[in-house]
């Protein structure tokens, strides 16, 4: 998630924007008018019950997010940004059902396209009735000023130092940002963390380990700007340190003169930049932190947006498109055939949006996509093709076998093969966000983790979108999970950890029902064998939608 910063405001982060998201009951002036160009907000899952916090994405810039809980207007926020998160007035409960309009110029969207369900914390994330520790993430620094802590969502998060101070904050993200006013310093020695929700239903975690603090780096990298463009009033900025103190200088001939900064919230962060990006001149980002700095390249933007990307494919069915190469703050239209179908603001990155008026895309659609930044559009992206719905992997070995120097066979597991997504990580369900599975041969604990990452279960409904089944499978004994994914030729697939992608079962034989196949895999000699795992037991098929699963 990158950390949207402003210069302007001097906010920092303790959980909730609130300088951004001031709360009040729904009051938008005349009634607006329907605007079914616009995109509906998406919210941000999961919601657990007592979260008093939610966020939303896939928005307008300077646009009211109106929440509905059960039908009913709930909340509503102002947000600068195309994403944010907001305090509710009051928790919600399980059962709850969440979703959201924006208004634009006073035309409203209409609802969420998918609504957020509120659930109860996984037992996944209560071991032994207790919410998991949370995690304060290292390094910290002297001179720092933000600490990051990995939560759970929803969960208010209390950080105390060595000397008994603390800070409270809540976020409807896995990760909470900390602003130390002043910085952090050698007396603070240490700091940990604790989380709870539902106080009253249960117990909060036990304290995070301690992270000690450090001595200053001895050298810091050079920032790396993203899309530089005349007219902007927002910039990202890539390759920072957490915690250093950033300035962005412009300079138009008559010397250098402070434009944004703030301090960096984490590795990306966008910043405002006042008065906006001015074509004739030239742009540097600093970061330092304990009197060590790194300074990034000194550049003129560009005069007018470049178009952005569209990610492909789109299948027929899907409430969603990706845009990529975007620029933070600006407006992406998207248009099906001509007709304008969605727009939000970009985010300097990839943007996921919902289409408007909880429309979806049809097969053979012609989609494309442009940009404005002050008012000046982009071209055209190039053309993309709606596809079939439910629209299954290739079967394509050469793709996941590599033995190169990346080694891709080496750092892509069978979960990796099975949502068809590479990170070179082996990813294991459920740890990008935070969790996993404390024992990989327990069904309930590995789909529990994996649907934390986007997956869903399968109950015999059609694929819609760009989604494809994978089967899981648990081993009992050696307390392990294997993963197989259906292909567009009508066969199962695999890929064993290190091992080279097949298509065949244990016995060499096409996989053409993964509940049927032979999952006993011997390794060792041929008399002798010295291990042996037996996926036997059939855990469930799941829907994998690359549009929305994370697991890097």
């Amino acid at each position: 998630m990158k950390i949207l910063q402003s210069e302007l405001s001097k906010v920092l982060f303790t959980g909730v924007i609130l300088a951004l998201c001031i709360g009040h009951v729904p009051t938008v002036g005349a009634a607006p008018v329907p605007g079914p160009e616009l995109s509906a907000p998406i919210i941000r899952r999961p919601i657990y019950d007592c979260a008093q916090v939610i966020a939303f994405s896939g928005i307008c810039r300077d646009s009211t997010i109106i929440v509905y809980v059960n039908g009913k207007p709930f909340h509503s926020v102002n947000t600068a940004w195309g994403e944010g998160e907001t305090a509710l007035p009051s928790p919600l409960k399980k059962g709850d059902v969440v979703s959201a309009r924006q208004v634009v110029n006073n035309r409203i969207s209409a609802e969420t396209s998918e609504p957020v369900h509120v659930t109860e914390v996984p037992v996944l994330y209560r071991v032994g009735g207790r919410l998991n520790r949370p995690k304060v993430l290292p390094p910290l620094y002297e001179c720092q000023q933000v600490v990051r802590v990995n939560v759970l969502e929803g969960a208010e998060v209390i950080l105390r130092n060595v000397n008994g101070k603390t800070w409270k904050g809540r976020t409807a993200y896995n990760r909470i940002y900390f602003g130390l006013t002043p910085p952090l310093a050698s007396d603070d020695e240490w700091f940990v963390a604790v989380q709870d929700l539902c106080a009253e239903q249960g117990l909060p975690s036990y304290w995070s380990r301690k992270v000690w603090v450090e001595n200053g780096p001895a050298s810091l990298p050079d920032p790396i700007k993203g899309r530089l463009v005349s007219g902007a009033d927002a910039l990202l900025l890539k390759n920072l340190t957490p915690g250093a103190d950033v300035v962005i200088y412009a300079d138009d001939g008559s010397g250098e003169v402070r434009v944004g900064g703030g301090p960096a919230r984490d590795t990306a962060s966008i910043f405002w930049i006042h008065p906006p990006i001015d074509l004739n001149s030239r742009y540097r980002p600093v970061q330092s932190l304990c009197g060590v700095t790194g300074v990034g390249r000194k550049e003129y933007p560009e005069e007018n947006p470049s178009p952005p990307t569209i990610q492909e494919p789109i299948c027929a069915g899907s409430f969603y498109v990706t845009i990529c190469d975007t620029v933070p703050r600006s407006t992406i239209k998207v248009y099906a055939d001509g007709t304008q179908v969605a727009q939000a603001a970009g985010n300097g990155e990839c943007v996921t949006m919902a289409l408007g008026n909880k429309a979806r895309f049809s097969k053979d659609q012609k989609v494309k996509v442009i940009q404005e930044v002050d008012g000046k559009p982009s071209k055209p992206s190039g053309e993309a093709i709606v596809a079939d719905a439910g629209l299954p992997p290739d079967y394509n070995p050469t793709l996941w076998n590599d033995m190169g120097p990346d080694l891709g066979i080496r750092d892509n597991n069978c979960y990796n093969y099975a949502c068809d997504i590479k990170t070179d990580t082996n990813a294991q369900p459920g740890l990008a966000h935070g969790t996993g599975a404390s024992d990989a041969g327990d069904c309930q604990e590995v789909e529990l983790a994996a649907m934390a990452d986007g997956l869903k279960k399968w109950d015999e409904q059609t694929l819609e979108g760009c989604t494809h089944l994978v089967a899981l499978f648990v081993d009992r004994d050696i307390h392990d999970y294997h993963w197989y994914r259906l292909d567009s030729s009508g066969r199962w697939s695999h890929k064993f950890g290190q091992f080279p992608a097949t298509d065949l079962d244990a016995s060499d034989k096409p996989i053409l029902n993964p509940e049927t196949a032979d999952r006993t895999y011997v390794f060792g000699p041929a008399h002798a064998p010295d291990f042996i795992l037996d996926y036997e037991t059939f855990c469930g098929y799941y829907v994998v939608d690359k549009k929305v699963v994370n697991n890097k």
